[in-house]
């Protein structure tokens, strides 16, 4: 006479027990979508953004120099670096539903490294989003092929940098893919010009 409620209670349990991976999954796959993770970087601060109307970059970095030099309270144990922005593109959207803005922008360094700099930043959330360098434009349609991987996305809001290490060359043509590795989605894509 125990036995239905014996039976209840054992499908009860398997019940809950699938049910807490199965809710752990639909959280892992929800929520990035409610969900802003906000980042605000700033440059880095050993860093001379040289521009077109710079006169001269060598003259901007003796004259850095020679501030440094005179003041006897303020001391910089870091080394400045220049900057050269090379290439800079709009983000747009995936599609209807992945939606992306803000600017990508290249810096070639001092050091022979270049830095991926985001600014007003802004991309639907999801999980397991990466940044890629791709070197070609992605106009029309978007090929990831010859990818290279610049690590998670740090957030999907702000501006944000990442390092392109010096023995990566940058092609002539080249955009920045927003990509969701787990389902194989682009999220948004910035043609670099």
């Amino acid at each position: 006479m125990n036995f239905p409620s014996k039976k209840r209670r054992i499908i009860l349990m398997v019940s809950i027990i699938l049910a807490i991976p199965v809710l752990a999954l639909a959280w892992w796959l929800g929520s990035p979508i409610f969900i802003k993770d906000e980042v605000n970087e700033e440059l880095p601060e050993n860093l001379i953004i040289i521009t077109p109307t710079t006169a001269d970059p060598e003259a901007v970095l003796a004259s850095d120099d020679s501030e440094n030099d005179a003041s006897e309270t303020e001391t910089t144990t870091t080394e400045q670096v220049t900057a050269v922005e090379i290439k800079r593109g709009p983000f747009r959207n995936g599609d209807s539903f992945h939606q992306g803005s803000g600017d990508a922008i290249i810096y070639q360094l001092s050091t022979g490294e270049h830095l991926l700099r985001f600014e007003n930043f802004e991309v639907t959330n999801g999980p397991g989003l990466h940044v890629y360098l791709v070197p070609r434009a992605n106009q029309d349609s978007v090929n990831i092929n010859g990818y290279i991987d610049l690590g998670a996305l740090k957030g999907n809001v702000g501006s944000q940098n990442y390092t392109i290490p010096a023995e990566v060359e940058i092609p002539t043509e080249a955009s920045v893919v927003i990509w969701c590795e787990p389902f194989a989605v682009l999220f948004s894509v910035a043609s670099l010009q």
